[in-house]
């Protein structure tokens, strides 16, 4: 199978589930986007041909419905790009993951996942996506993964965990502070940071979420075998 996330601290998360498979079971391949939905079609149809028969994405997200709370896992049932129609995500695979996730305890938000080419940034824009979406969460990488999954006929599934919520920005000093490879671009965020001082307290809240964010999907090492397709 393949994967494609934007962050290069979530391919590390995925190498820590990966030891939750089954011994002798092939490792998935992985691609991580750099936070650019252009890089992350590009990744999604590469993976499709070396050989990838499913696609996941996989990651953190925006959250768009008020409910959610850092944490929250989002398994789509739908994912809505930007202009066109849904793509449904593979029922069979999302039936079990949603099996393992209840024989575990591990509580999922099956729901639409809309997808977005550029960072959604403040309540303001979250609102609207979510009225005229329906979408709970927003990424950049899902819907580039769905339309290749499409054109390749191979399953789709996508599962987020949510980082900021509805009701929270995205500082500007974030936005564009990561580089191709998926890691923080320290220089150019410190850089922004400085121009932008009032932002300290948005960035600390945002680092806290993503914390929460990620240790949530660092838990999720007991549906591996269903995530990843093998179970």
């Amino acid at each position: 199978m393949g994967i494609v996330t934007g962050l290069a601290s979530e391919v590390r998360v995925i190498e820590h589930l990966l030891g939750g498979l089954p011994e002798g079971c092939r490792p998935p391949l992985v691609a991580c986007a750099g936070a650019s939905s252009r890089r992350a079609a590009s990744m999604a149809k590469d993976l499709v041909e070396q050989g990838a028969r499913s696609l996941l994405s996989f990651g953190v997200a925006g959250g768009l419905d008020p409910n959610l709370k850092p944490g929250d896992i989002v398994l789509a049932n739908i994912v809505i790009p930007p202009q066109g129609l849904p793509y449904a995500c593979d029922a069979e695979w999302r039936g079990s993951v949603t099996n393992s996730a209840a024989t575990a305890g591990h509580s999922l938000i099956e729901a639409p996942l809309a997808g977005s080419n550029e960072v959604v940034p403040n309540p303001a824009a979250k609102a609207a996506l979510f009225s005229r979406s329906g979408a709970v969460a927003v990424d950049m990488e899902s819907h580039t993964v769905a339309i290749a999954a499409a054109a390749a006929r191979v399953p789709l599934l996508a599962l987020r965990v949510v980082t900021d919520t509805a009701d929270s920005s995205i500082p500007g000093s974030v936005i564009g502070s990561v580089d191709e490879k998926g890691e923080p671009d320290w220089f150019s965020f410190w850089r922004r940071l400085a121009l932008r001082p009032l932002e300290a307290r948005q960035v600390a809240r945002l680092r806290r979420d993503a914390k929460t964010a990620h240790a949530a999907l660092r838990g999720l090492k007991d549906l591996s075998a269903a995530l990843f397709g093998v179970a």
